[in-house]
């Protein structure tokens, strides 16, 4: 929404001027710890099972996520992670899954999916979410859904995509599930709103209702999946001007009484230039591995730091590059080279090989599509 430029007056008006309805910022009143009442729906699957007190009347007591489970740097400080310690507690966590004792496996699960979430890796984290107790999960839909943590800034909104639905498509008698979720109950301050996000084939839709309180103002980040890129975007049904490449923060106000807020953007196919991750194709583990970029990357810290790590899951030695010639190798087979340039398909292509590496270090089940 488009404020009005401040203007200076020379004159005091002769009637006092209309006092504005108040407006919530949420970085002055997101408490930690306060408790929401959450009600809503998830596509069939394992999601949709474990969130199926969402549709009860009572619905879900959660508490909203302090300051203090903030168990990774943000994935924007390239500082932060181009160090050892982070990495080291991913090695460790991605280690624990697999591990007897079941409430370190969960705590593990817990952080991962934290982790997922804000490495734009939307599958990861559900798989994460859905080894998790109702209570335990229910208590990160603030987070994973209206960014309601401490991790970043609390009045920007980057929901997370919906799991895929996942039902048998031989006893399956209705329409064809979509791709969506609802989520009612979220509260900033004193205002109360429903927030719900789906996917059609054509984009993505972001719909906000405001279910009590005062106005409420808002900065929106629309998601896309990883194989669509974002065309054209609209907020309350007005087109959005956005330079190509550029994904725009749009600032919206949740009024009281008015009409769902819709944000939708319109996507395009776009062909990722690597193999879909799958559990069961693997890093080879007979080859070395050769991450490529160039010397002026900003970030090759960042993935000088990430290669130590992979090397202790892989049990391979795992390398970054930034020479311009290829050679073979002098000895034994030649390494598997990845082209991991500055580019669009940078950031994309590194979260897949993260998780690639994550899952056949420690299988997690997949949530599975329609007939799986």
């Amino acid at each position: 929404m488009m404020l009005l430029p401040t203007l200076l007056l020379l004159a005091l008006p002769a009637t006092p001027p209309a006092i504005a309805p108040a407006v919530i910022r949420p970085q002055e009143s997101l408490d930690a710890g306060q408790a929401l009442n959450l009600k809503g729906s998830f596509p069939p699957g394992a999601i949709g099972d474990l969130f199926g007190d969402l549709t009860a009347d009572a619905g879900l007591q959660v508490t909203l996520p302090g300051r203090a489970e903030r168990p990774w740097p943000r994935w924007a400080d390239t500082e932060a992670w181009s160090q050892s310690t982070p990495w080291d507690a991913w090695v460790a966590d991605v280690q624990l899954l697999s591990s007897k004792n079941k409430l370190a496996a969960s705590q593990a699960h817990r952080r991962l999916a934290i982790l997922a979430h804000s490495q734009n890796r939307p599958e990861d984290t559900w798989a994460h979410v859905q080894q998790l107790s109702k209570g335990d999960a229910a208590s990160l839909l603030p987070l994973l859904v209206a960014g309601m943590d401490s991790t970043q800034p609390p009045d920007l909104i980057e929901p997370i995509l919906p799991p895929v639905p996942s039902y048998d498509l031989s006893t399956w008698t209705e329409l064809p599930p979509l791709r969506e979720y609802r989520l009612e109950g979220l509260r900033i301050g004193e205002t109360t709103f429903t927030l719900a996000v789906q996917v059609p084939a054509e984009g993505v839709e972001v719909r906000f209702v405001h279910e009590s309180g005062p106005a409420l103002d808002l900065r929106v980040r629309i998601p896309a999946p990883m194989d669509r890129t974002k065309r054209i975007e609209y907020v309350d049904w007005t087109r959005m001007e956005t330079d190509e490449g550029v994904n725009p923060i749009h600032n919206i106000t949740l009024v009281p009484g008015s009409d769902d807020l819709v944000l939708w953007a319109r996507c395009m196919r776009r062909r990722l230039p690597w193999p879909k991750v799958q559990a069961a194709s693997a890093f080879p583990k007979d080859r070395n591995i050769e991450l490529r970029t160039i010397a002026s990357d900003p970030e090759l810290p960042r993935l000088e730091a990430f290669t130590e790590a992979a090397a202790k899951l892989l049990g391979v030695s795992v390398k970054t590059s930034t020479t311009a010639v290829i050679h073979g190798s002098k000895s034994g087979p030649t390494p598997l080279r990845i082209d991991l340039a500055p580019g669009e398909f940078q950031g994309p292509k590194f979260a897949s090989i993260i998780s690639q590496i994550a899952s056949q270090s420690a299988p997690k089940p997949v949530l599975a599509g329609p007939g799986k």
